[in-house]
């Protein structure tokens, strides 16, 4: 928070002298505060920004300025170029702005409103508050916040190239059997459901890999009713017919 209120007393100056020539020296260092303080300001819990909002002098500094910083056109870019993170380590000015950068790009990333409601990304979203907050506190070193910031991106990377892949029958089947298994669960019964799906995964699996088309033969299918009756009925005493077809076609659909 020290560099915040710090920053806010050269903020309130800036606003008030600017564009005076006698600051003229400072502004490209001026700029790279400004940069800084807006990518990393914080959020209270309710959502609201803490530190002050920039005048319009600093914010018209920072537009017309954002394209000095150029480090790659995708976070794809930053996680397979390792000369970036090399050159950055070599050039401090390089680095800082490879900070900057990469913020504007996660926050570009998770704040996509197709990832809204995704637990993985609000998961990813926390990360990167928790590793501003670790940098403002000075826990971490410039060169430390640019290797988390990179591994993060690249985890960012990989869980939207699994979100956007289509799921596969098999998650489709133990997905509809788990809806299925919870709904009839109660305080009378209480079933594991993750230990019931696991069974009838594994273990039903098994016999469909043995047959050529087993739900088209009727050995097949009765090899298949027949562990499937194995495991509702005789090892969680679930005898509700009705559950056992509902299972059944689940079964048939997906795997």
């Amino acid at each position: 928070m020290n560099f915040g209120s710090h920053y806010q007393r050269l903020h309130k100056a800036w606003e008030v002298v600017a564009p005076d020539n006698d600051i003229l020296p400072y502004k490209m260092d001026y700029i790279w505060l400004s940069q800084v303080y807006e990518s990393i300001r914080p959020v209270n819990s309710t959502g609201n920004l803490i530190w002050t909002i920039l005048g319009p002098k600093t914010i018209e500094l920072i537009h017309e300025n954002v394209t000095s910083i150029d480090i790659g056109e995708s976070i794809e870019d930053l996680v397979v170029d390792s000369r970036i993170l090399d050159e950055c380590m070599k050039d401090e000015g390089k680095r800082n702005r490879a900070v900057i950068e990469i913020q504007k790009m996660l926050k570009l990333r998770l704040g996509n409103p197709k990832h809204n409601g995704s637990k993985e990304f609000k998961l990813l979203t926390e990360k990167l508050r928790e590793l501003q907050e670790r940098m403002r506190q000075q826990q971490i070193d410039s060169i430390q916040f640019l290797k988390d910031l990179l591994a993060l991106a690249k985890e960012v990377m990989e869980t939207e190239q699994k979100l956007e892949q289509p799921q596969d029958k098999r998650q489709q089947a133990r997905a509809a059997l788990t809806e299925l298994f919870e709904s009839i669960k109660t305080p009378q019964t209480p079933i594991v459901v993750e230990n019931v799906v696991n069974d009838i995964d594994t273990q039903v699996v098994d016999i469909v890999r043995r047959f050529n088309n087993a739900f088209k033969t009727v050995s097949g299918q009765n090899e298949v009713r027949k562990m499937l009756r194995t495991i509702l009925w005789l090892k969680y005493k679930i005898k509700d017919n009705d559950v056992f077809e509902k299972a059944y076609k689940y079964v048939e659909m997906y795997y």
